[in-house]
C-alpha cells in the first residue's frame, strides 16, 4: 500500500485509520470488518471508530448479506464534499474567532504578561504627561534635578504645572546635587516631598509610578522614554522606590516658590 495514495486521506480524516480503511475497500471491493482486520493487521475493535467516521462522512456504505454486513468504498470524489465541509466549518471558525478576538485581546493585556511600548520627541512627552493625569490616583515620581531636566521641564511648562495641580495625591522624591537647588516648578500641595543626594547613586532623567505603569523618561536631546504595564513590574518597582524614600530626608523649599 502505498503512503502516497492515501496520505491525504489520513490529512482529511485527521486520523491514519479511516484512510487506511478506505484505501483497503478501495483496493480489494467490499469487505467485512474482520477481512479488513486481517489485511490491516490491526484488531477489530480498533477500526470500529473509523467505520463509524468513514460512514458519517459518506465514504462508505454498508451491504447487509445474511448476519454478516460489509463496507463498500464511496467514489472517491466524495473525498472533495469532506474537504469543501471542513472548509466552510473552518471559515465559520474564522467568522467566530475574528468576533470575539477584540474581548480576547483585551483581558490579554490587562494580564499579569508585562507590555512595553516607547515614546520620543516633544509631543510624546505631552502625550505621557495627559495620560499620567487622565489615570488619575496616587502618583509616585523620582528624578534627577540637573539642567537637562531642567530644560526639558519648560516644554509646556503652565500645561504640565496645570496637570500636577489635577493630582489627588503623590510622593516626589528629588535626587539633588546640592540641597538648595531648585526642582522645576510643580503643584505640591496634595503631594510628599523628600530628597536624596544625587552623588549617591548618579543618573539622569525620571521615573514615575501610577497605578500599573511605570513611565522611565530620559532627558537627553529627543525625549525617549518607556511605559510598562505590568502589576509585577510596578510592584517591585514601588518596593525600591520605598526603600529610597524611608532613608531620604522632607524637602523644604525655598520661600520664594510659592505653592
Amino acid at each position: 500500500m502505498s503512503a502516497a495514495r492515501w496520505s491525504l486521506w489520513a490529512r482529511l480524516a485527521g486520523d491514519e485509520k479511516p484512510a487506511r480503511v478506505y484505501d483497503c475497500l478501495l483496493t480489494h471491493g467490499p469487505s467485512s470488518p474482520k477481512q479488513l482486520a486481517d489485511r490491516l493487521d490491526s484488531p477489530r475493535s480498533t477500526l470500529y471508530p473509523a467505520f463509524d467516521w468513514l460512514r458519517e462522512q459518506g465514504l462508505i456504505s454498508t451491504l447487509v448479506k445474511g448476519r454478516s454486513v460489509e463496507f463498500i468504498a464511496a467514489a472517491p470524489s466524495a473525498w472533495r464534499l469532506v474537504a469543501e465541509r471542513q472548509r466552510l466549518e473552518a471559515d465559520r471558525l474564522l467568522m467566530d474567532l475574528d468576533g470575539a478576538m477584540d474581548e480576547w485581546v483585551a483581558s490579554y493585556q490587562q494580564g499579569s504578561r508585562p507590555r512595553a511600548r516607547a515614546f520620543e520627541g516633544e509631543d510624546g512627552l505631552k502625550s505621557i504627561r495627559e495620560e499620567i493625569s487622565r489615570l488619575g490616583g496616587e502618583v509616585w515620581e523620582y528624578f534627577a534635578v540637573d539642567p537637562r531636566v531642567k530644560a526639558q521641564a519648560k516644554i509646556a511648562e503652565q500645561e504640565r504645572i496645570q496637570r500636577t495641580s489635577k493630582i489627588p495625591s503623590g510622593r516626589v522624591l528629588l535626587a539633588l546635587v546640592q540641597p538648595d537647588d531648585a526642582p522645576p516648578f510643580f503643584d505640591r500641595r496634595q503631594t510628599e516631598v523628600r530628597w536624596t543626594p544625587l552623588a549617591q547613586s548618579p543618573f539622569s532623567g525620571s521615573l514615575t509610578l501610577v497605578k500599573n505603569r511605570a513611565y522611565l523618561v530620559s532627558p537627553q536631546e529627543g525625549h525617549f522614554g518607556l511605559v510598562i504595564e505590568s502589576e509585577e513590574t510596578v510592584a517591585l518597582l514601588r518596593s525600591l522606590y520605598l526603600g529610597l524614600w524611608n532613608s531620604s530626608q522632607p524637602w523644604t523649599p525655598s520661600k520664594e516658590w510659592g505653592i
